[in-house]
């Protein structure tokens, strides 16, 4: 795959993963892609709310659903290990792997938010720190990615997509209207790339 200007990319540090519904799009969207992005050597950053919203996971809920999976998988399990994401459930999973992680870390970090929409000038400042060395970052959702965000530009490369389809739905007429000047129930995917430096 070839960037903008024709040149091979350079591979990604870490990339920041904005996650949305619990349940399907958490389990069999963000964290399959997480693992492969983790497999690429890339760390990576689980932002959930911080607060309940509507069916959307928080970021209390949400290590022990990585934990869960991790019990499954080794290249999650590393990642747990080495992200510090040590939680009861993983304790005695990860007893074995002590001086064997040569993996990247996976982290969970919580966006300082309680809405199924985000404004990302106003984040936890654990998270402010670390976006500074991200150079991915993907939103999740209708609410994150096309609501608040889809014009949003950023330093590095963004996907705003829901992630379950890799497809965002877009269930509101005058959303759709105005952002994509289509119909409801459009699905939108978009790829940007960093501007040049």
């Amino acid at each position: 795959m070839l960037g903008s200007e024709g040149k091979k990319p350079k591979p990604h540090k870490r990339a920041l993963l904005f996650v949305d519904n619990s349940g399907a799009d958490v389990v069999l969207g963000m964290l399959p892609l997480a693992r492969e992005l983790l497999r690429r050597g890339i760390e990576v950053v689980l932002v959930a709310n911080s607060l309940p919203a509507l069916n959307d996971v928080t970021a209390m809920e949400l290590p022990d659903i990585v934990a869960e999976a991790a019990k499954h998988c080794d290249i999650l399990r590393r990642a747990v290990e080495a992200g510090g994401l040590l939680v009861d459930a993983m304790t005695n999973t990860l007893d074995g792997l002590k001086g064997n992680s040569s993996s990247v870390p996976l982290m969970v970090m919580e966006n300082g938010c309680g809405s199924p929409c985000i404004d990302l000038r106003q984040v936890s400042s654990e998270l402010a720190a670390a976006a500074k060395n991200a150079d991915l970052v993907i939103l999740e959702g209708m609410g994150r990615a096309l609501h608040t965000n889809f014009n949003a530009r950023f330093k590095c490369e963004a996907l705003k997509a829901w992630l379950s389809d890799l497809l965002a739905m877009v269930k509101d007429q005058r959303l759709a209207e105005k952002l994509i000047k289509g119909n409801i129930y459009d699905c939108v995917c978009r790829y940007e790339y960093a501007p040049a430096s």
